[in-house]
């Protein structure tokens, strides 16, 4: 694989890149430095839209900031806002500044959490507040109450970023700190057409939710706490001509709603060219509204009633905008943060693998090596490179009798090298006994442990006679006993399920821009060995054939297998931590 590799992510929508630029560093702890403290500075910008009630560079002006100031990572249940509240960023001479200077706190064990919208609103106004937040004393995530105008010529683009939690500057890259904002709220465009000629007299989206509350979370907002409806008519100027069977719609109005249509209803009043008297028309809302997306209406007036027509709306997507281009890795995959091809440790802890993901989607493999030494100086040896981040669908197994905590699993781990030799899945005195252990016969979940536990379990209920240990099943018995010897925090080494197998290889070895990382690179760079190109025994069985047969998988050509669990094929043990 190559060292370096690129590929096109999801773009978000109105990207907003902040950067908090330090100018200095922090000594390692116990160091006796002296150092200046490091002030927070920002800059942004907005990628390119078109319509004058969106957020765009030109028109962007002001900020609103919230951060936490924790001892350790943000607590949802007891921070408050104490490092800043609704804190204004503005623009002045194309510079961003803010006052009073906030600066690094020195502690190292100090975390500050970020959070943010646009645009800004002062607070301390008691008319017109929009959105109103939770009191600057107020515990847990922030939150915003916004309303929806009953008129369209109040509506107004909303932005929330995606949080920046537990942020040190040891942390960040560089010391650099880059917002993701997104839009909030859902864009509905209306435009007309019509049989014959008419007169706009009014146009109203009722019966929407008037009020709701954006709480921030872990990995960006989400509303609640609908309250209310209301009428949301169009501010038009004057009648609008719409001229018979025209070949184009004519535009008449732009709404922002929440993401939540209720029980909306389209209504319509206009006079037909000639006619004194109005004609009302009313029409459910075509579709559910999405957080962050835009939606065309199209209304058809016909001499018999009315029609709409519902289309996603390009603009906030692809079509129309670029992300905006930065190096920063945030809100993706930094040095710090456990990711695919990191680097796994005997006493338990990771590093770097240097596997970046940056906030446009792009990807990035850097050369990172091992760190042999803890951040308290003691060595340590690599044992292995995760494969993967956070606990599997798949994986129903709570990991008793481990060291995983309540089944917590925070990823799984591929050995640095194949067990010595050669094994058979089952050997009992030369020949196959054929048991039912109860083992999982998916061939595409990842059970490896819970397979494990099954043939455990087979072995203690056996009958005395029978006389079976785990030692007749010698791929299981190669990985229980596997060299180096796993972490105590981890489950141990065991045999992999063929859809664990599966993943190693479309993750490792598989060349799909969707799928490279750097696990094969760091193998080799930790001192380990690759597969090699045949087959290596999984730990699921194949149902048929009386249990004669298991599953066995070609990492390299992605091919799965399955035959006698007496033949010889390579073993190479994971383990789950």
């Amino acid at each position: 694989m190559n060292g370096t590799s690129m590929m096109n992510g999801m773009k978000f929508f109105s990207v907003i890149a902040l950067s908090l630029l330090f100018a200095a560093g922090c000594a390692p702890e116990g160091d006796e430095v002296e150092s200046l403290p490091v002030p927070l500075t920002f800059s942004t910008s907005v990628s390119a839209q078109t319509r004058a009630e969106e957020i765009t560079t030109d028109n962007l002006t002001a900020v609103g900031i919230f951060a936490s100031l924790t001892q350790g990572g943000f607590n949802a249940i007891t921070a408050t806002p104490n490092f800043m509240y609704n804190q204004k960023l503005e623009k002045s001479g194309g510079a961003w500044t803010y006052s009073p200077m906030k600066y690094w706190p020195g502690n190292k064990k100090d975390c500050v959490s970020f959070f943010a919208y646009a645009p800004y609103v002062d607070e301390k106004v008691t008319s017109g507040r929009n959105p109103t937040f939770s009191g600057s004393t107020a515990k847990g995530y922030p939150t915003l109450t916004y309303s929806v105008s009953n008129s369209t010529k109040d509506h107004k683009d909303l932005l929330a970023s995606v949080p920046l939690l537990d942020r040190t500057y040891e942390n960040t890259a560089g010391g650099r700190i880059g917002f993701t904002m997104k839009h909030a709220l859902s864009r509905v465009k209306i435009s007309i057409k019509s049989e014959m000629a008419i007169k706009i007299v009014t146009l109203g989206i009722i019966n929407v939710p008037m009020t709701a509350t954006l709480t921030f979370n872990d990995s960006g907002f989400s509303w609640g706490k609908y309250t209310n409806t209301t009428s949301c008519m169009a501010t038009l100027s004057g009648s609008v001509s719409v001229p018979a069977n025209a070949a184009q719609a004519k535009d008449l109005a732009t709404y922002f709603l929440f993401p939540n249509k209720a029980s909306a209803i389209i209504s319509l009043t206009y006079r037909q060219e000639g006619e004194s008297s109005n004609v009302s028309r009313q029409t459910d809302f075509p579709t559910d509204l999405v957080q962050g997306e835009g939606m065309s209406i199209q209304l058809n007036v016909k001499k018999g009633g009315l029609s709409v027509t519902a289309t996603a709306d390009t603009e906030w997507g692809n079509g129309g905008e670029q992300a905006v281009v930065s190096d920063v890795a945030i809100p993706g995959y930094r040095a710090d943060d456990l990711k695919i091809g990191d680097y796994y440790y005997s006493d338990g802890t990771t590093s770097d693998g240097g596997y970046r993901k940056y906030y446009d989607g792009t990807t990035e493999l850097l050369e990172v090596m091992p760190v042999l030494t803890n951040a308290s100086g003691i060595s340590r040896t690599v044992v292995g490179i995760v494969f993967h981040v956070g606990k599997h669908e798949t994986d129903t197994d709570s990991y008793p009798n481990t060291g995983i905590r309540n089944g917590s699993v925070r990823g799984y781990v591929l050995a640095l090298k194949d067990a010595p030799g050669m094994y058979l899945w089952e050997d009992k005195g030369g020949s196959l006994q054929f048991p039912v252990t109860g083992i999982s016969d998916n061939e595409s979940d990842w059970q490896g442990f819970y397979n494990l536990q099954q043939t455990e379990r087979f072995i203690a209920d056996a009958p005395y006679w029978q006389y079976w240990e785990m030692s007749h099943f010698p791929a299981f018995y190669a990985c229980q006993n596997y060299t180096p010897a796993a972490p105590a925090m981890s489950s141990g080494w065991f045999l992999p399920s063929q859809g664990q197998l599966k993943a190693i290889s479309e993750i490792a070895y598989t060349q799909s821009l969707t799928n490279q990382a750097n696990i094969a690179p760091n193998i080799l760079r930790a001192g380990g060995e690759d597969y090699f190109d045949g087959y290596y025994w999984s730990s699921s069985d194949v149902p048929e054939a009386n249990h004669s047969l298991a599953y066995y998988y070609n990492v390299y050509a992605a091919q799965p297998k399955n035959g006698f669990r007496d033949e010889s094929h390579y073993v190479r043990p994971i383990l789950a931590f």
